[in-house]
């Protein structure tokens, strides 16, 4: 099962690529004409596609209506076991993107955090914390300056008394 999912995450991982490497190609070299034409073309595949998916489900509502209407109780009895089933293998599909996914990665995420906060501080030593209040910075004193007002207001009224 593990294999499969790393098989499946590969394929979509390829094809992401070669998808972002062909736009990239496309929008490199001047094929204009070709560009608009496969773009047509898949405008009018698409469409295709949306007609034929909004066909299949107008046969599949009629097709429950129809079995609700013969067979009655029976369906909803279907049914309420088909949610049930179908709830459990959401709950598994999710507790094992939870425990084979997010969970690795956030490890991950938290390994590499740490150990170039290790690194940087082994080789450039450690450093003091960072103040980025107004004080240090002169972002007030920066936005003065941008609206035309050197001196605060108040300490312009001081000087001038």
């Amino acid at each position: 099962m593990k294999q499969l999912a790393i098989q499946v995450g590969l394929i979509v991982l390829l094809f992401g690529l070669g998808s972002c490497a062909a736009g990239f190609a496309a929008t490199r070299v001047d094929i204009g004409p070709v560009v608009a034409a496969t773009r047509d073309v898949a405008i009018i595949i698409l469409a295709v596609i949306s007609l034929l998916m909004a066909a299949a489900w107008g046969i599949v509502y009629f097709g429950a209506a129809w079995a609700v209407g013969r067979y009655g109780q029976k369906v909803l009895t279907a049914m309420r076991w088909v949610y049930g089933k179908t709830r459990r293998v959401e709950d598994g599909v999710l507790a094992g993107s939870e425990r084979f996914v997010v969970r690795p990665l956030a490890s991950t995420a938290r390994t590499v955090t740490q150990a170039t906060t290790l690194v940087s501080r082994s080789v450039a030593g450690p450093t003091a914390p960072s103040d980025l209040g107004h004080e240090v910075t002169g972002w007030r004193s920066y936005i003065r300056r941008r609206q035309g007002r050197a001196v605060v207001p108040l300490e312009r009224e001081r000087m001038e008394a």
